[in-house]
């Protein structure tokens, strides 16, 4: 007779049972946890610009300030804020981009290629499409250092607003207190 083709006990399942555990590896390794709404959100950026110039041109145009007026009109028109928050807004960017999948990547190779045209079709030439699978949770990871770095250039933006302002602050004033000494010279002086 006939015989049947020889077949290892368990060897079908085995093999399927090596693919399962390769694909969990790989879909494991890709997923990282979405940061809770509460942490990722946080407290909000420091955010004082306005997107039209209204407001500041409004302030330009009034004859006198208060001194929540004039501290707002510094904190619109200084650069040095307005490069802060930008680069808070930079940092965040990156955060987001951070906890994005990879993109995919075009492969191309040509091997033996012809020294003359006419052998052009006789090359071997080979496409394909890869993508980068990111194993053991590093997406998790730069997502994470990526919102350490936001927060760090946030609390700096903080920094140099509290400067700016403290510094204009103390201008105001020095201001106030020379023009009080001038209207007490012009009293003594009538006297």
């Amino acid at each position: 007779g006939a015989r049947a083709p020889f077949r290892p006990a368990g060897g079908g399942s085995a093999v399927k049972l090596q693919c399962v555990l390769v694909l969990s590896v790989l879909v494991l390794g890709c997923y990282s946890p979405p940061p809770p709404r509460g942490r990722e959100a946080g407290p909000p950026p420091p955010r004082e610009t306005v997107d039209s110039p209204d407001e500041r041109t409004r302030l330009l145009q009034q004859p006198t300030l208060s001194e929540e007026e004039f501290v707002r009109l510094v904190e619109l028109g200084n650069p040095e804020i307005q490069a802060a928050l930008l680069d808070v807004d930079a940092a965040a960017g990156r955060r987001r981009q951070a906890g994005l999948l990879p993109n995919p990547v075009l492969l191309a190779n040509l091997e033996e290629a012809p020294a003359s045209s006419d052998r052009l079709g006789e090359g071997k030439f080979t496409a394909g499409l890869g993508y980068p699978f990111p194993i053991g949770g590093r997406i998790g990871a730069a997502s994470h250092a990526a919102e350490k770095e936001r927060q760090a250039w946030e609390a700096s933006a903080r920094t140099t607003r509290l400067e700016t302002l403290t510094e204009a602050r103390q201008a105001l004033y020095a201001c106030f207190y020379a023009r009080q000494l001038a209207g007490l010279e012009e009293e003594v002086r009538a006297l």
